[in-house]
């Protein structure tokens, strides 16, 4: 929770940083956004997978799984022509993001002793289908953003559109958007 708290308080400073500074624009602030967008509404849908998997009293984590999906995710990505590893990392980061979502709900849930939760959608029928919905926009979106993420500009605005997005009331853990984003914001760290 602490750590939680000093991201949330040094995110804003980071993107008024060095970083910030050495561009304001990106020249895909519009698809960005969109992206981000799509980030935040998957992230939305872990607090319904955490009540799936509580109530059915299973596992957050399931790694043959993830692994299956991660590789299915980078083939998909790679017909849009974006780099496999680095689609694969950034899909890696939603997986993991969700994951630490999911862990911070299951220990508010064994706090306040909650035992089961009524009305919780299917996974299987429900949840999972939204999660494959939102699959293709990502990459789309992604494949669009791309040529952009070079640019110092558009690694500031991803730590800006985080930092606010964080500091909603409504978002119950900062860090798992910051995950989830990590890739879009590493690009630009990295280029020469």
């Amino acid at each position: 929770m602490l750590r939680s708290l000093l991201l949330a308080a040094l995110l804003p400073l980071l993107a008024q940083g060095p970083l910030a500074r050495a561009g304001e624009a990106c020249g895909a602030e519009q698809a960005l956004d969109a992206l981000v967008g799509l980030v935040h509404e998957r992230l939305t849908l872990a607090e319904d997978v955490a009540r799936y998997k509580w109530n059915h009293q299973q596992a957050i984590e399931d790694l043959p799984r993830e692994r299956v999906i991660i590789a299915s995710l980078g083939r998909r990505a790679a017909a849009e022509g974006l780099p496999v590893p680095w689609a694969e990392a950034f899909f890696r980061a939603q997986i993991e993001a969700s994951k630490a979502e999911q862990r911070v709900l299951f220990a508010r849930w064994r706090t306040a002793g909650i035992a089961r939760f009524r009305h919780v959608p299917d996974l299987i029928a429900d949840t999972r289908p939204k999660l494959d919905q939102l699959t293709p926009r990502m990459i789309a979106a992604l494949a669009e953003v791309w040529p952009h993420l070079a640019d110092p500009g558009c690694g500031a605005w991803v730590q800006r559109q985080v930092a606010a997005l964080g500091a909603e009331p409504s978002w119950h853990d900062p860090d798992a958007l910051r995950v989830a984003t990590a890739p879009l914001a590493e690009v630009a760290q990295l280029a020469p």
